[in-house]
């Protein structure tokens, strides 16, 4: 009697119920019918087959194709008290004998192995002893010629089973799972399985909690960095299409301090395990995986897959990005998009589907070659003497079809990649070749499909959906199609103007002939020896943006190109500045600020930490003047001195020594060139005002500024500093020698000895009083109301002006 499935699955994994669709399908299993279901990766379509095996007498073999989830599987299986095993060629050989002997004595519920060893001798003969439950075929798309990842092997699973059903006088039972199969695909699973009145369910395939993200960005190792910081701490796996990307990318993260692990194919089954484990147990946060051998890992906590290069198709790439938040909770899946991954994809195509003329070429080489000998062959050796321009890598994918087809049988050593021993078992053995221009004209259309995904401005998901039949609203809102749509024509709104003219002036300076990462490495201020060789260094615009990294500068010429500020000439190649650009850069657009100056922010070891400043709008307009009096001087446009933003800042921090202007984005050299006389300016401002300087690195900084100021009475009390003032005339031209050095003036356009006498004796009270004692209009709205305050201070409720 069979046991009941929710016991099994409280028992053995702790849950109270199924997932939707899950019941339907174990149930299904375990009445002995066929059956096919498609479930999204992470939708739990292992617990659909597991469940089924405890619940039956028998064991199940479990086809699959990765040596990797094999291992990840068993290993879990294990953990919860289950009899189960894989059988690959990860093991020595003596350890294949016993678990081959133990599958036939029925000594596991379970046995993973890939649908090659269904063709090994003694396999068959020890499955035909045991007592097989059901067979189930994980990644069943395998098995079709329609399907992304085609293997031949699946092809003759029914072949196989057909041979122990013989035996054994009875129909085995198949149950078939793969995350990704349009309607064609699931058509010929089910035909070239064999499957009889099968149950089919077809699941949703959308994951909401997944955002997924194509980016085209200058260098992919930069945005790859990018993405790393910003998941730093999380389970993170990078898909690379070839083992060389892998181990150079991987040491390329490890030399910049970060611990990275590397998989693929041509690491030996120990140095497989000990990655595979690491990650597993989070010893290992993020992983680069080749896109081949993949990362069977069913690790629910992954909250980044990151695509290095643009996969080959659709089906790949859903199923790998759907490795990121298994658990449900919010994760992102990232495609780098390169216009040149299409060309390194259609020579993947071009070696895995070679013509036939190509595969016979091939074959007659190692006829002339091998003989009759079991020879070591070097695929390098193979490809020099076919007469026929053949890749060694088209060799090595021609001689797994000759082995497909019975004509060669090839045996490797581990980590030797270079050659194979490999004798004739046939060489008149029937070619059936046919199959590989369909798969090229397959993997070429969907390759089509997958660069569309790339360079559609549709919703990514909405895009996804439809293309395995799925129905979904039109957008969701999360994806990057989605989110640059809600943005469009906004990318810049989160800089300043001023980091845009930065940016803007440089190109113009420059004609727009230099490179991206040049200007970027400009606007940062980089020391860099061939910078300082080409006099880069003394360009205005040196340091401009040293806040930023050279990764962000370089998107902010990205966002530039995107909302239309700058362009790429395709005639000469060079950047050019829009009209939009242009009135930017002359200032004529509005200006967009993100920072609140009116709060600065410090770090410190235990966190962000926030200090109130008070932004001082009238201090902003007169430091601007200094700005603009400065860059005449020196025939600069005033940005070029330093930016709005500098400006805002140094009216909230009011710095009174060129230390504290450091954190107003002001480069080193700037400060070097105008620091003096940006400070007299806001110390005679500070004075004038009687305020105090809030964000000083000197307690001492503000009476040692004031000290200096000509002609003033200071008193000092603690850490203050208060101005002592009279009402006098002596009190008024004591006055005039702070405003000429706060306005940066001459004393005498300020108001003459004459004019404070008279403002002495009529002791105005309005800006026309003052024009009545002999100042001129312009200069009393100016300068009116710091009079108006110095001959009123005897009243003090009258002379507190707030500023």
């Amino acid at each position: 009697m069979n046991k009941d499935p929710s016991q099994i699955l409280k028992e053995y994994w702790g849950y109270d119920g199924f997932r939707p669709g899950q019941a339907e399908i174990v149930d299904n299993v375990i009445s002995g019918k066929d059956s096919l279901a498609i479930m999204t990766t992470g939708g739990g379509k292992s617990i659909c087959f597991q469940v089924p095996a405890l619940a039956l007498d028998g064991t199940c073999v479990v086809i699959s194709p990765l040596i990797s989830l094999m291992k990840d599987q068993v290993d879990n299986l294990l953990k919860r008290n289950i009899p189960a095993t894989y059988i690959n060629s990860s093991l020595e050989p003596q350890e294949i004998f016993n678990r081959v002997r133990l599958t036939g004595e029925n000594a596991y519920k379970l046995v993973y192995m890939a649908p090659e060893r269904l063709e090994d001798e003694k396999m068959l003969e020890a499955l035909a002893r045991a007592k097989i439950s059901f067979i189930a075929i994980d990644e069943a798309h395998c098995a079709s010629l329609w399907g992304h990842d085609f293997r031949i092997a699946y092809s003759r699973i029914n072949d196989s089973l057909q041979k122990i059903e013989s035996v054994q006088n009875r129909r085995i039972p198949r149950a078939a799972y793969t995350a990704t199969a349009t309607e064609r695909v699931r058509e010929d699973i089910l035909q070239t399985l064999g499957m009889e009145d099968p149950y089919i369910q077809v699941g949703k395939f959308d994951r909401p909690n997944i955002r997924f993200h194509v980016k085209e960005p200058n260098s992919k190792t930069e945005a790859l960095t990018e993405l790393l910081d910003h998941h730093k701490g999380q389970d993170t796996i990078i898909y690379v299409p070839t083992v060389k990307l892998a181990e150079t990318l991987g040491a390329s993260l490890n030399s910049r301090g970060l611990n990275v692990g590397v998989y693929h194919g041509k690491l030996s089954p120990e140095q497989k395990n000990s990655v595979q484990d690491a990650f597993i147990e989070s010893r290992l946060k993020t992983i680069v995986a080749t896109n081949a051998f993949g990362m069977g890992v069913d690790k629910p906590t992954v909250r980044a897959v990151i695509h290095f290069n643009m996969p080959q198709n659709l089906e790949n790439y859903y199923q790998e990005a759907g490795r990121a938040g298994r658990d449900g909770k919010d994760s992102d899946a990232y495609l780098l998009y390169s216009k040149k991954d299409r060309v390194l994809n259609e020579f993947f195509i071009a070696t895995s589907y070679p013509t036939i003329a190509n595969v016979i070429a091939v074959r007659n080489a190692l006829f002339q070659l091998v003989g009759d000998r079991v020879d070591y062959m070097k695929f390098e050796t193979i490809s020099d003497f076919v007469a026929e321009k053949i890749s060694a890598y088209e060799v090595q994918s021609i001689m797994n079809i000759l082995e497909d087809q019975g004509v060669i049988k090839m045996k490797g050593s581990e980590g030797d990649y270079l050659g194979v021993e490999v004798s004739i078992e046939n060489i008149e053995a029937p070619l059936d070749l046919d199959y590989l221009q369909e798969r090229r004209k397959t993997t070429q259309a969907a390759l089509n499909t997958m660069e569309r995904y790339c360079q559609t401005k549709l919703c990514k998901r909405t895009a996804i959906m439809k293309y395995f039949g799925d129905s979904h609203q039109d957008n969701c809102g999360t994806c990057s199609s989605c989110l640059e749509k809600s943005l469009e024509g906004q990318k810049i709104s989160k800089y300043s103007d001023e980091d845009l003219r930065a940016a803007l002036s440089l190109i113009e300076d420059t004609n727009g002939q230099l490179t991206t990462q040049r200007y970027a490495d400009i606007l940062v201020g980089l020391q860099k020896e061939s910078l300082i060789r080409r006099n880069y260094d003394q360009l205005n615009q040196f340091g401009l943006l040293k806040q930023m990294t050279t990764i962000k500068v370089k998107r902010l010429m990205e966002d530039m190109i995107d909302d239309q500020i700058i362009h790429v000439s395709k005639m000469e190649g060079n950047y050019k500045i829009t009209p939009k650009g242009k009135e930017l850069l002359e200032g004529k657009s509005q200006e967009r600020v993100i920072s609140d100056f009116g709060t600065v922010k410090k770090s410190n070891e235990a966190g962000a930490m926030k200090v109130k400043q008070i932004y001082d709008p009238e201090l902003y307009k007169i430091i601007l003047e200094k700005r603009s009096l400065l860059a005449m001087k020196r025939s600069y446009p005033p940005h070029m001195i330093f930016s709005d933003r500098a400006a805002r800042k140094l009216a909230t921090i009011k710095p009174l020594n060129k230390e504290s202007m450091a954190q107003c984005d002001i480069s080193d050299q700037r400060i070097r060139m105008y620091g003096d006389d940006i400070i007299a300016t806001i110390s005679g401002y500070i004075s004038l005002n009687n305020i105090d300087a809030p964000f000083s690195d000197n307690s001492n900084a503000g009476k040692e500024e004031a000290e200096k100021s000509p002609n003033l009475n200071v008193e000092h009390e603690g850490n203050d500093v208060h101005v002592v003032e009279t009402s006098s005339v002596n009190g008024l031209m004591t006055l005039r020698a702070k405003l000429a050095q706060t306005f940066d003036e001459n004393e005498m356009l300020i108001f003459s000895e004459n004019v404070a006498k008279a403002i002495s004796e009529k002791m105005p009270t309005s800006i026309d009083d003052l024009t009545n004692c002999g100042m001129t209009l312009r200069r009393a709205k100016k300068y009116g109301k710091y009079i108006l305050q110095e001959i009123n201070k005897d009243n003090k409720k009258d002379s507190e002006l707030e500023i």
